[in-house]
């Protein structure tokens, strides 16, 4: 499906995909889609890390704050648990990054979760 829209002067397009999953979004929406580049590959890529039904708001939140798949899958792989939608937004505001994730567990353990690695980067713990 294709959606003109008009915006000031010149037209915008906003191509969309409802096996994504984008039915029944708004004219809004799917400008916020377009400007914050959620696709659906990106929808698809989240769903492939776990993160399938997100709500339109969170997709647009995850680009914003820079939460990807790749993100997701590589903390995956460090072990680090507690990984929901609001934490991985948590993370990415706090600036935890998976390097930082791979310092702070070669420094405290590989028992730590994500609420921990927000909280070591929040109060500026050292990681020796």
């Amino acid at each position: 499906m294709t959606l003109d829209i008009s915006a000031s002067s010149r037209p915008m397009r906003v191509v969309y995909h409802a096996d994504a999953g984008f039915e029944g979004l708004t004219a809004s929406r799917l400008v916020e889609f377009r400007i914050h580049s959620v696709t659906p590959e990106f929808v698809h890529g989240m769903a492939d890390s776990g993160f399938e039904g997100l709500t339109s708001s969170r997709l647009v939140e995850f680009r914003i704050h820079g939460v990807t798949g790749e993100f997701v899958d590589e903390m995956t792989g460090l072990g680090i648990e507690g990984l929901t939608s609001g934490r991985l937004v948590e993370m990415r505001i706090h600036g935890v990054s998976v390097d930082f994730a791979r310092r702070a567990q070669a420094s405290r353990g590989n028992d730590l979760t994500a609420g921990d690695l927000v909280e070591i980067r929040i109060h500026g713990t050292r990681l020796d």
